[in-house]
């Protein structure tokens, strides 16, 4: 008897341990396993500092005082209150260390003079110095260049920039699926990724001064960006409606509720108010379609209409879940979740495989509908801009994407 109540127990054990390796690899490798709420609570912080000192000039008609121009500084706070002394300890260390070389992204022209590390109460304070090599040269007033928010960017200029083409904006984005590829892997989804968080910086050459690289500038930033979504607290249904709206006020750019285009459908739905994964993902690839299409997207009301007139006036069935994906990537994912556990990862890295090159060496890009005229991009094509994308690069492009 005892052996059978034994037996038992351990069939139900290997049951559960099933129904997790399922529930695991239904969400594939974006499943979190750490909770947010044991991490410290980050804070950005983008402004300059007050000029304190100036520099007295000679000209020809006399002496004057000129105040030196400060630069533009970022600082991260690491709030450490709710962490025992030694579990504080280990995080301020890895925060300087990580500080002190980041390994996220990271602009390799831009003086760390400037950096620096201090620890206030249970605060621990980062900054960092964002001027550029030319700010501290002669030619301060030949090159008054620094970065600049690509919101404030989009929104003093109205106009879209010309350097800002189709090239460059995939290149940032393959940066930005990067990124999210390797916290990904570190089992961490950064949510809050919004267009006041990314610096466009302008390289100049001192060749051809004439000349201006533009590039992205990701802060690094140790421990990553706190997520909206917090797996095991939805029955806190007052947490959940404080973090949907966090979510909605963020996403973007003054706009919330059913206009606003970077927010998930599954938001407006009263009853659905907990964030999930999938809507940082559909927030993500919002921002990048803005850049690509130079519009912003279709707001999430919009597109649940047309979606249910769609669906309503056409007898063929979805294929996959959006209508931007080809029709073999779409045939495939049933296989993928087909099957039981020990061949699912085998099934999947096959089909990640079949469809590598495919996925990779073209990005699709939803049309807008206007006028009742289709007009889309044409298919990129990535190997002229890197031909070294790695290969898991595939499937965060299409979620990134996915609209």
């Amino acid at each position: 008897m005892e052996d059978a109540e034994g037996g038992d127990v351990g069939m139900i054990a290997e049951d559960e341990e099933r129904k997790q390796q399922e529930q695991t690899l239904l969400n594939g490798r974006y499943r979190i396993t750490q909770r947010l709420a044991s991490r410290p609570h980050l804070t950005l912080y983008l402004g300059k500092r007050l000029p304190q000192r100036t520099s007295r000039t000679i000209q020809s008609h006399g002496s004057g005082v000129s105040h030196q121009q400060e630069s533009l500084v970022a600082i991260r706070e690491l709030v450490l209150s709710d962490f025992s002394p030694i579990t504080r300890a280990q995080i301020e260390a890895a925060a300087v260390e990580e500080f002190a070389s980041p390994t996220v992204f990271n602009s390799s022209h831009l003086p760390r003079s400037g950096d620096r590390a201090w620890r206030e109460n249970d605060c621990l304070y980062l900054a960092l110095q964002l001027d550029t090599p030319f700010a501290t040269s002669t030619s301060l007033h030949m090159y008054p260049f620094e970065p600049v928010t690509l919101d404030r960017m989009l929104l003093d200029s109205r106009a879209w920039p010309t350097w800002l083409n189709v090239q460059v904006v995939v290149a940032w984005g393959i940066q930005l699926c990067r990124m999210i590829a390797r916290l990904h892997h570190q089992g961490v989804v950064l949510g809050n990724l919004n267009p006041s968080t990314i610096l466009v910086y302008p390289h100049v050459n001192s060749s051809s001064p004439e000349r201006m690289v533009w590039e992205p500038l990701l802060l690094p930033c140790w421990p990553p960006a706190p997520c909206y979504w917090q797996g095991g607290r939805s029955e806190n249904q007052t947490y959940q409606m404080f973090v949907a709206h966090d979510y909605a006020t963020s996403f973007p750019i003054g706009r919330n509720g059913s206009g606003d285009a970077f927010s998930a459908p599954e938001m407006l739905h009263e009853s659905r108010t907990e964030v999930t994964e999938r809507a940082d993902i559909y927030s993500l690839g919002a921002i990048l379609y803005l850049l690509l299409t130079h519009y912003a997207p279709v707001c999430a009301a919009s597109r649940v209409a047309s979606e249910q007139h769609i669906y309503s006036s056409t007898f063929d069935t979805p294929r996959g879940t959006t209508l931007v994906h080809p029709l073999a990537y779409s045939i495939s994912l049933p296989a993928v979740r087909a099957g039981g556990v020990r061949t699912r990862f085998a099934r999947r890295r096959q089909t990640q495989q079949a469809h590598q090159n495919r996925f990779i060496n073209n990005v699709y890009s939803v049309y807008e509908e206007q006028s009742g005229e289709e007009q889309g991009l044409e298919l990129l094509d990535l190997r002229t801009l890197n031909s070294n994308i790695p290969a898991e690069l595939a499937e965060i492009v299409l979620r990134a994407l996915e609209l």
